[in-house]
């Protein structure tokens, strides 16, 4: 191993060879990167499960602006509360419906059947999620 000295005063590059400690040194250096290898590798891992759960995640709601995603538990609390009693008060449903000319029947039922679906799918990618970054972590 060498390496290239230049004298600043006449501008002459010469080869010189590493001293023992300037090699010593290079080896621990690098066995220091190498020894972090592993653990950057198993983040890079870690962090493209948790960017694949996000993305998969975020494909579920893709049909739904923030605005409605942000009324998905009030809808889900009064379609809840009408099929226990259907004089249950519901003001967003309500609301809803008097835009949309569904019935409450059958948007109850959509909620219901949406809100179900969405715990499962988002269930699921947690459980992969997990499984992947427990992987990576080796944990």
């Amino acid at each position: 191993m060498n390496r290239i000295e230049m004298n600043v005063k006449t501008g002459k590059q010469t080869i010189v060879p590493y001293t023992t400690l300037e090699k010593a040194e290079w080896v621990v250096l690098k066995a220091v990167e190498l020894a972090a290898e592993p653990a950057r590798l198993k983040q890079v891992a870690s962090d493209q499960a948790i960017l694949e759960f996000e993305e998969e995640t975020a494909a579920m709601t893709a049909d739904y602006s923030q605005a409605e995603i942000d009324t998905f538990s009030t809808q889900e609390a009064e379609a809840a509360a009408y099929t226990a009693d259907n004089q249950a008060p519901t003001p967003l449903l309500d609301a809803i419906i008097s835009e949309s000319e569904d019935t409450k029947a059958d948007l109850v039922a959509a909620i219901i059947g949406n809100a179900a679906s969405l715990k499962v799918g988002a269930g699921k990618a947690i459980g992969r999620k997990k499984k992947k970054v427990r992987v990576a972590l080796g944990v």
